[in-house]
């Protein structure tokens, strides 16, 4: 069915990004709120024809469609896109500089319209072309926060992007010679005239490679922990929460163009994804600081949508991408959470307690998150993995099952232990003050408010610590909205259930 709805979505936010730059303070956080709003209801006006089973077309000299996939993937995206700007309203005045306020909203906003339009097009070089302009706003909305560790992170990111975009080129270059057209639902037909070759083996593993770093699969996710956690936070919930994910949603789309043309990758697939799980969880446990923990749990996460795409069955596609919801949800509320504790007391695990009297809220989103992330029942994320240990367990990989098992509550684990002690045991900052000689904690007095990792902490930040200041109303409400999601999507799968199969009926061959 021809529409423009894909265009205004799509539109939307750019304007939003052109008014947010030009505003003055006030008209600029109620334009970008506004226009971020636009493309979510611009969805639901799509719901009902996908629903029905209808493709929405759009050929605008760039050809775009919205099927139940992409309807899925523009719901995290627009969701979590406008949450994150009502989020930054009260956010972004204290963290960033005024003179960066509009330009931070501007990219914040070109960030989504990004990610809005990869979700849409239906063409391999302009889904590339799309991610690269997502790789290009999102690193400048990281360095809006204007400490060196955001820029040095922001540098890392582009440099190790530019290596999956040599990769990713590599395979258009292939496709286009091969098949001859990169639309989407054109390679495979083009590839069958041409049959199994080396070449197009190796175009596939370029795509593998080129998406997975922007996805942050191991070994290629060296970028991420730095820049999740040295962005500001509404933009670390958009990476975490949209933008990993519009990495696998390219290597899906683009894998499923042409793997009915060639066999065999499966198993790498699958191999990568438990490697990318092993080595996320692994480094979640050690961390210290609760940004870098929340960023490679996401490199775990992925590993889980890897290892079920990587069985070649319905059940595992459908894993999947349901998976690619739940933690979209999840994760963002987990950052989300993450932000208010660092907004009024610190990052560091350790240096921190006795919060949940002081911000419940925050702490019963973040519980729900843990929950949700490391699929306990009746949560979200619950129905999404079991669906994984099926798949993989009903492919004949037990012991995938077993290891994706023992990984979840492993992350429950971890998650469980952060909460404590950032929640409910008793301040760390005060009983280190209270411990240090008295020549000691005279300089302590005198020195700044803090060093999180290895420094003192001093009884100023002892008190940001266990006293808080007052949480903006626009920094509470996203959390709320992710928290009743997470558990109104595990009391009632049913409904994105559906979406979820007619995502798989669509791009299955």
């Amino acid at each position: 069915m021809e529409s423009y709805l894909p265009v205004y979505a799509l539109a939307s936010p750019l304007v939003g990004a052109l008014v947010a730059l030009i505003s003055p303070k006030g008209v600029r956080e109620a334009a970008s709120t506004i226009f971020a709003a636009i493309p979510l209801l611009i969805l639901g006006m799509m719901t009902p024809y996908v629903l029905a089973g209808e493709t929405l077309i759009c050929n605008v000299g760039i050809l775009f469609g919205v099927d139940a996939f992409s309807w899925l993937i523009l719901l995290v995206v627009t969701l979590l896109g406008f949450l994150a700007v009502v989020y930054s309203i009260g956010y972004a005045e204290k963290e960033i500089e005024e003179g960066k306020l509009n330009a931070y909203y501007c990219f914040v906003l070109l960030f989504v319209a990004s990610m809005v339009g990869m979700a849409m097009v239906q063409n391999l070089l302009y889904l590339y072309v799309f991610m690269e302009v997502m790789t290009v706003t999102s690193a400048l909305a990281v360095v809006m926060k204007g400490v060196p560790e955001a820029l040095e992170a922001s540098y890392k990111y582009l440099i190790l992007s530019l290596f999956g975009s040599v990769f990713i080129i590599l395979s258009i270059a292939i496709f286009l010679t091969q098949a001859h057209t990169l639309a989407l639902d054109g390679i495979r037909t083009g590839l069958q005239a041409v049959g199994g070759s080396v070449l197009l083996n190796v175009a596939v593993v370029c795509l593998l490679f080129g998406f997975g770093t922007k996805a942050g699969m191991v070994p290629l996710h060296a970028w991420l922990p730095d820049v999740h956690a040295e962005a500001p936070t509404p933009v670390s919930a958009l990476f975490s929460g949209a933008a990993i994910h519009m990495g696998i949603y390219a290597l899906f789309r683009s894998l499923l163009a042409v793997m009915p043309a060639l066999d065999g990758f499966g198993g790498l697939l699958a191999a990568l994804g438990l490697i990318t799980m092993i080595v996320g969880l692994a480094m979640a446990i050690a961390q210290r600081d609760l940004k870098r923990m929340l960023a490679y749990s996401s490199i775990d996460e992925i590993g889980y949508m890897l290892l079920a795409f990587g069985m070649g069955t319905s059940l595992g596609m459908s894993g999947a991408i349901f998976h690619i919801f739940n933690h979209a949800l999840a994760k963002a509320l987990l950052f989300l959470c993450a932000g208010v504790v660092l907004y009024h007391a610190g990052r560091n695990i350790y240096e921190l307690g006795g919060l949940a009297s002081k911000m419940p809220t925050v702490a019963v989103g973040f519980l729900v998150g843990l929950l949700a992330i490391s699929g306990v029942p009746p949560l979200n994320g619950f129905w999404s993995k079991l669906m994984i240990y099926k798949a993989t367990f009903d492919a004949g990989f037990w012991y995938y099952t077993i290891i994706a098992m023992v990984a979840s509550v492993m992350t429950l684990a971890y998650y469980l232990r952060a909460f404590h002690r950032i929640f409910m045991a008793e301040p760390e900052a005060w009983r280190k003050v209270s411990e240090l000689p008295t020549a000691k904690l005279e300089e302590a007095v005198a020195a700044p408010i803090t060093t999180h990792a290895a420094g003192v902490t001093t009884p100023t930040a002892a008190a940001a610590a266990t006293n808080p200041g007052r949480t903006p109303v626009s920094m509470l409400i996203p959390i709320v909205v992710l928290m009743a999601a997470c558990l109104l999507v595990g009391f009632f799968p049913e409904v994105l259930l559906k979406i979820v199969e007619s995502c798989v009926m669509g791009v299955m061959p």
